[in-house]
């Protein structure tokens, strides 16, 4: 007999292993791979002679950070904290090509890491450390300001930690699920940081646990629970 650990897609496991509990019984866990991002559409980014104001679509209340940099040299020009809903003008020289960084918590409250000024760095030397599994989005784009006319940038955010929904199925066991399921991962990392220039994450920290939420109580009669998503600060 068996019971499946897993979620279910169409696709090549990333880890799939099997654990004897008892004589009886056994353990079959499947890590499954999952694409997801968050398009936020366009940005209006005009130029000093345009007089603009810009505006990235994003869920009413989100606050976000916008970060420019020059993208020859990469020195840094400008940052803006946003909410949005009550977006204020950047203003940018036209003819010149930029490197726009942009990143959120995805929360509506204000944290340390979207204070956090950049003004004393480069773009190959601005950084920006995360701890807390934070839902962390992200984004790296370049453009060259026309100067005389509208321009887009097309930003679409980046989850930048995993989220794993864990699925414990004991249908082929021919027994309900009755108790209160704990379970926990074993090895997220407390901290990490991340690159402006490539975007790269390096994580960081003493490895620590990770409570999985499922259902409770236990729904009647069920040989299916599902957790809530769990973000996870380790390499997949």
């Amino acid at each position: 007999k068996s019971t499946a650990l897993e979620r279910i897609d169409d696709l090549t496991p990333l880890l799939d292993t099997t654990i004897k509990l008892s004589k009886d019984y056994i353990l079959h866990a499947a890590l499954m791979p999952a694409t997801d991002s968050n398009t936020l559409g366009s940005a209006n980014i005009i130029s000093k002679s345009g007089n603009r104001a810009a505006n990235i679509p994003l869920t009413p209340g989100v606050y976000y950070k916008l970060v420019v940099f020059k993208t020859t040299g990469g020195a840094y020009v400008t940052e803006k904290l946003y909410q949005r809903g009550s977006e204020t003008p950047i203003l940018l020289d036209g003819g010149v090509n930029y490197t726009f960084i942009a990143y959120s918590l995805n929360l509506n409250t204000i944290s340390n890491v979207l204070n956090n000024s950049f003004s004393s760095m480069t773009l190959s030397t601005a950084i920006l450390a995360v701890n807390n599994d934070p839902d962390l989005l992200f984004f790296s784009g370049t453009k060259t300001i026309s100067g005389d006319a509208d321009d887009y940038l097309g930003i679409v955010f980046k989850h930048k930690f995993n989220e794993i929904t864990t699925s414990i199925d004991a249908s082929s066991t021919g027994y309900t699920i009755v108790a209160p399921v704990k379970a926990s991962f074993l090895t997220n990392k407390s901290t990490a940081t991340i690159s402006f220039s490539d975007g790269t994450l390096v994580r960081s920290g003493g490895a620590k646990s990770t409570n999985i939420s499922f259902p409770n109580p236990i729904p009647t009669n069920t040989t299916l629970i599902t957790s809530s998503p769990t973000l996870f600060n380790a390499v997949s």
